[in-house]
């Protein structure tokens, strides 16, 4: 039998055995794992050696932390050096830290000394780094004293200092302690007094006031150049490729205060006012006054913002130790201070609001009732210079006023060409009240439109007359009576700017002398006569033949004289007045003395003849033998000398008043305009009327003589300048007579309104005035004149266009020649 000894013997054995083998076959297969997995779990162990040397680096780096110490372990050195503790390890070096970090590690046990101080705002008390003899002692701060914006506060350093300087420190910081109320009012005069704040939020408040002001306010864009980089994408990355390329945005913005304007700017119609830039979905669906409200409100936010941020203090005091007051007391206090001061705030931001936006509103008052006064001076000035064009008054002599800029300019500019203007409407008035009385006219209707006219002075025209004797030679009572009155009747004052007479008292006297030969003159002179509707009263006849019709200004004394010559040499002297016509040849004989009833033997005797034209019988059998000479009268009548009538009678003919050269070019400027625009309209006319266009050729010839005439000779006095005015006027009033004659020949009608005739003499009239009006801010100098004459000129081309229907903007022929003229 076994023993028990022997058993326990063999059973170990055989498991050393075992044990023995297991580990044998465990040691084969590290051996057949390192030789299969050979160089890859070398790879791995540098990675991670890799991974812990990155870890370590970035610690060395970092600020001081508390598991620094578990990389690096203890420093070979610690020491103090400007200021900052330095850590000196074998294989890395020195890493620098500051005080702070070495505290809040937590490495190195800090212990007070016995010292304190006090540095502004705060307590400081010294430690010393437990083991760190080489560092030396430190300054830490262990009390917060209150100031205008923070609370009193102990800090954690506090808590390390022995119970007596605790209890010193503990009684200087109460006694820095604020007030809730004291703290909301620092916080809130802090909040709206900063720099930064303070900018922005009068930005915002200056915005409000903006968004409120009285004006226009509209939406609009412009676009704007701009650069943007290009990015690069792909399989859903983008990114910057570096490079920019130029880009044109839209962009939006809102306009509000500003200021109608009145120009030639047709994308614009105000200017002024202050601009707010808006995202263009803003503007989408919205009125500009919903953006406005919308930007207003966005604003109101803005401000508030400001005494929201305030609304809870930064830190609630809660230490025992130094407050008094509960944190719910304190806080209840500060929230109910902080209240009353933003209500404050928000009321004088309200009141300086309201303030800033009265005074805005003053102004625009004070802005807009000067664009009324400027509005209404210029409807004053164009009731004005209606009126003078409707009376066929020149308005040369007169300076137009600055017609103003509504928008550009302020209202003390605006009021001072409004009180121009004012000047200028009055001026007119009494100039148009003066012409008016020189021609012996009166006004009708002067400010209503032109059918308004018509009807009123139709209807006074129609009145009861005084009969007054019509005194008629050779001529059809026809012409008299297109002047509205019936024969036999009186004449009285004119009705302005129509061909028209009221009823009155005065006689008429209307001659027709017929046309002569080359080799034959009539030369005629009146006294006591005016002429009838504008025209001139001839001096001498050519082969047109002339008429004569006058107004009797002298009932017992008025003549018309005129004197028949061939080849230089008076034949035949006649005369014309109250008794009938008597002519007397220059041999003596008595011819065609006839009273105004057709008898025999009633006109003026044959002395009353010669002594009207300044001669006495010797004198005419003088004439008549050639000793006188053909051009002594001949001179004095064309130099518009007085031919001497006896008993104290002067034949009426113009002074002989010199004029300057000057005002000699002038005339002749615009009468050569007028006669430029008679030849183009008399060319211009259909041939409808056969009775108008046989008039027409001999009206031309007339024409073009007068203007070679006018181009060839200088205009030296008032009685030459008077001539040719008077010649040119009748030339015009002929003009106009075979126009609407013309007229009425093409259209079947006898009074023929807005025809191309028409159109054209009120653009032709136009012209001067336009020029001045439009070429305000042109520096044309004294090339007024010869602007109106290529725009008149520019006029007459466009003859055929008005002919055909079109219409013409004169201001742009005025644009195209004032640039020509420019350039």
């Amino acid at each position: 039998m076994v023993s028990p000894l022997v058993f326990f013997i063999l059973f170990f054995s055989s498991m050393l055995s075992l044990l023995q083998k297991e580990h044998d076959l465990m040691s084969f297969l590290a051996w057949s794992m390192t030789r299969r997995l050979g160089t890859g779990e070398s790879v791995s162990r540098q990675e991670q050696d890799s991974e812990r040397e990155a870890v370590r680096q970035r610690l060395w780096e970092e600020d001081l932390s508390s598991n620094f110490f578990d990389n690096f372990g203890e420093p070979q050195s610690v020491e103090m050096r400007n200021g900052r503790i330095s850590l000196t390890y074998d294989g890395f070096g020195t890493k620098e830290v500051g005080i702070t970090e070495m505290c809040e590690s937590g490495h190195w046990e800090i212990t007070p000394t016995d010292r304190q101080r006090e540095e502004k705002d705060r307590i400081q008390a010294e430690f010393q780094f437990d083991g760190l003899p080489n560092v030396g002692a430190i300054w830490r701060t262990v009390a917060f004293l209150g100031d205008e914006s923070s609370n009193a506060k102990l800090t954690e350093d506090f808590d390390r200092l022995p119970s007596k300087d605790q209890s010193d420190i503990i009684e200087k910081v109460r006694l820095s302690v604020r007030s809730p109320e004291s703290l909301a009012e620092a916080k809130i005069k802090r909040a709206i007094e900063d720099v930064y704040h303070k900018r922005r939020i009068d930005e915002a408040l200056q915005d409000i006031i903006s968004l409120q002001a009285p004006g226009e306010i509209s939406i609009g864009s412009r676009e704007k150049k701009g650069q943007e980089e290009v990015m690069g994408s792909y399989g859903g990355d983008s990114w910057g490729t570096g490079r920019r390329r130029d880009v044109i945005r839209t962009v939006w913005f809102l306009k509000v205060g500003g200021r109608e304007i009145d120009g030639f700017l047709p994308s614009e119609k105000s200017i002024g006012g202050v601009s707010f830039f808006v995202d263009e979905a803003e503007c989408k669906g919205r009125t500009a006054q919903q953006v406005c409200d919308r930007l207003l409100e966005s604003r109101r936010e803005t401000l508030l913002v400001y005494l929201e941020q305030v609304r809870v203090a930064r830190t609630i005091p809660n230490d025992s130790r130094i407050y008094d007051l509960s944190p719910e007391e304190w806080t209840e206090r500060y929230v109910k201070s902080l209240e009353s001061l933003q209500a404050e705030v928000r009321q004088n931001w309200q009141k300086e609001e309201s303030e800033k936006l009265q005074q805005l509103r003053l102004e625009r008052e004070i802005y807009e009732t000067a664009v009324v006064h400027l509005k209404k001076a210029r409807e004053d000035v164009s009731v004005a210079e209606q009126r003078a064009k409707i009376n066929r008054v020149n308005l040369d002599e007169l300076s137009r006023p600055n017609w103003g800029k509504i928008g550009y300019e302020s209202s003390e500019e605006m009021d001072e060409h409004a009180d121009e203007m004012e000047r200028y409407s009055l001026a007119i008035g009494e100039l148009v009240t003066k012409r008016l009385r020189e021609r012996g006219e009166t006004e009708v209707a002067a400010v209503k439109s032109k059918e308004a006219v018509q009807v009123e002075s139709r209807e006074i025209v129609e009145g009861p007359a005084s009969p007054a004797p019509w005194f008629l030679h050779g001529i059809s009572q026809d012409r008299f009576e297109a002047y509205g009155r019936k024969p036999g009747e009186g004449f009285g004052l004119r009705v302005a700017g129509q061909s028209l007479y009221l009823p009155g008292g005065r006689s008429v006297v209307g001659m027709a002398f017929r046309s002569i030969k080359s080799r034959y003159q009539t030369n005629i002179f009146t006294v006591g006569l005016s002429p009838v509707g504008g025209q001139r009263i001839p001096t001498s006849v050519d082969r047109g033949g002339a008429e004569l019709l006058a107004l009797v200004d002298e009932p017992d004394r008025w003549q018309v004289g005129w004197t028949e010559k061939k080849d230089g040499r008076p034949f035949n002297y006649c005369l014309a007045n109250v008794k009938g016509v008597t002519c007397v040849s220059s041999d003596g004989y008595v011819s065609n003395d006839k009273g105004w009833d057709r008898d025999d033997g009633q006109g003026p005797t044959a002395e009353e003849v010669l002594v009207a034209h300044g001669l006495s019988v010797d004198e005419v059998r003088t004439s008549e033998s050639g000793e006188t000479g053909e051009d002594e009268e001949a001179m004095r009548l064309r130099d518009g000398e007085s031919l001497a009538v006896p008993n104290g009678r002067d034949a009426v003919t113009p002074e002989s008043r010199k004029i300057d050269a000057h005002e000699a070019d002038r005339f002749k400027a615009e009468a050569l305009d007028k006669l430029s625009l008679v030849e183009a309209v008399l060319k211009a006319m259909p041939e409808q009327d056969k009775r108008a266009s046989k008039k027409i050729p001999a009206l031309l010839r007339e024409v073009v003589e007068m203007r070679n005439s006018l181009e060839q000779k200088a205009i030296r006095n008032e009685s030459a300048k008077d001539r040719a005015e008077n010649r040119v006027s009748d030339f015009m009033e002929r003009m106009r007579t075979l126009s609407r004659s013309n007229s009425a020949a093409s259209s079947g009608m006898e009074d023929v309104e807005g025809s191309w005739y028409d159109r054209l003499f009120e653009l032709w009239s136009e012209v001067p005035q336009a020029v001045v009006a439009e070429t305000e801010g042109f520096d044309l100098k004294d090339k007024h004149g010869e602007l109106v004459a290529s725009v008149r000129r520019r006029l007459l081309e466009e003859i055929g266009n008005l002919q055909a229907g079109g219409k013409l903007d004169l201001k742009s022929l005025i644009d195209d020649e004032a640039e020509s003229l420019l350039e």
